[in-house]
């Protein structure tokens, strides 16, 4: 195998790793903030209407200034957030205040693709 073959093999392997990463980081990450996420309503008791709380109670509100997003790592919390409330799994409770449905949470698929036991 010639010099120009080997360098265009290890360009064409590079490209598939680059692929690869913008495929399976993100998923990672969203996984990994879907647990976080359903951990801090249950660490906080969040779980009915009664024991409700704001997303600032619960540690998930967002940064006020827009460039600390500009020196870190993109946030996966807030995708977390609107996947459960579509699934129906965050749910509106009384004055803004939002607790977690276990039961929609153990029926739905967002519990097997982000492995929350």
């Amino acid at each position: 195998m010639g010099a120009g073959m080997t360098t265009t093999l290890v360009l064409v392997l590079i490209l598939a790793a680059l692929v690869a990463a913008a495929v399976y980081v993100p998923r990672y990450r969203l996984r990994r903030a879907l647990r976080n996420v359903v951990l801090s309503f249950r660490a906080q008791g969040a779980t009915s209407p009664k024991t409700a709380k704001t997303l600032e109670e619960l540690g998930l509100a967002r940064s006020g200034n827009p460039f600390d997003a500009l020196l870190r790592a993109r946030d996966y919390r807030p995708y977390a957030l609107r996947a459960l409330g579509q699934a129906d799994i965050l749910r509106a409770g009384p004055e803004g205040r939002l607790y977690l449905s276990e039961d929609e949470l153990d029926r739905s698929p967002l519990k097997g693709f982000a492995r929350i036991k």
